[in-house]
């Protein structure tokens, strides 16, 4: 992949902080990658006291996450045609365009939540006496240009699988997913992959380990 992504271009302005949003709608998205998406939609709820409207720009598999978000009055389909709107703005813009500091960081968590049904689904599945529960990711995406500082070898995690009373789940996607299997760790590492099909569910699943 490349970086940084080159800055969207619409007809509508694009908006910096300095007008103001009463009565506007404002198209918010993401410039980079999932999880900035999800670390940045903390300021919706803020852009939603300004705004007569927000609407996301939301990739499917993050869409029944960001449902659960404050202040979002719609979801746009990423690659979709989108709704009219006045103003725009990529998420990560958000911070410089709102004055943020140190000090005033979206501090409201959670600011997504895992869904009820959901969660009491993976209860079932998972457990929720005995052992401690563990959750492991070991790699991003392959072709990302700097994957090399974002994954490791599943295989330098071994020592971890001799910690007593304790039980591992992978919460690894895509080819990587993969790995246990691989490496003859079936038995250490209890794979969920198959039903992660979404952020919602990984959410879920995080909330009962």
């Amino acid at each position: 992949s490349t970086w940084p992504t080159p800055p969207r271009t619409y007809e509508q302005p694009l908006w910096d902080g300095s007008a103001p949003l009463t009565g506007k709608t404002i198209l918010l998205y993401g410039e980079q990658g999932i999880g900035d998406i999800i670390q940045f939609i903390r300021y919706a709820p803020l852009i939603a006291e300004r705004a007569g409207r927000v609407v996301v720009e939301s990739p499917a598999a993050l869409e029944r996450l960001l449902a659960t978000v404050g202040g979002i009055d719609q979801l746009a389909a990423k690659d979709a045609p989108l709704p009219d709107f006045d103003v725009h703005a990529p998420l990560l813009d958000l911070p410089r365009a709102l004055g943020t500091t140190v000090h005033t960081v979206p501090a409201v968590v959670p600011y997504v939540a895992a869904r009820p049904d959901d969660v009491a689904r993976w209860r079932r599945r998972i457990g929720w006496r005995g052992r401690l529960k563990v959750g492991l990711v070991w790699a991003g995406r392959a072709e990302h240009s700097n994957d090399r500082n974002r994954s490791i070898a599943l295989d330098r995690l071994r020592p971890l699988f001799d910690v007593p009373k304790t039980r591992f789940f992978s919460l690894q996607v895509g080819d990587r997913a993969a790995d246990p299997s691989d490496l003859g760790l079936d038995r250490q590492i209890e794979d969920l992959s198959a039903d992660l099909t979404d952020f919602a569910e990984t959410a879920a699943a995080l909330s009962v380990l």
